[in-house]
């Protein structure tokens, strides 16, 4: 969505809700999110993160999604039979 630089009406009007339809308070918290988001680089997270525990992560919490509910959302499904559990 950012990744071209042009957001859409609805990804602005969260800021105008945050802010009461204010429009000047409004702005001025888009530009600092917009500052923040460049200086973290929050728009190549995707591009360059690698996840290198992921064998090690699925090992201990094996999961998985199968198919959806009546709202369209995917149950996530974990696997705790798998897991040791110690009692004190």
């Amino acid at each position: 969505m950012l990744s071209c630089n042009v957001p859409d009406m609805y990804f602005l009007r969260r800021f105008l809700r945050a802010r009461q339809h204010d429009l000047k308070r409004a702005k001025e918290m888009y530009t600092a999110s917009m500052k923040w988001r460049r200086e973290f680089g929050v728009e190549d997270v995707t591009n360059n993160f690698h996840f290198t525990e992921r064998d090690a992560f699925i090992a201990l919490y094996p999961q998985g999604y199968h198919k959806t509910d009546k709202l369209v959302r995917c149950p996530g499904v974990i696997l705790s039979s798998t897991q040791e559990c110690t009692y004190a």
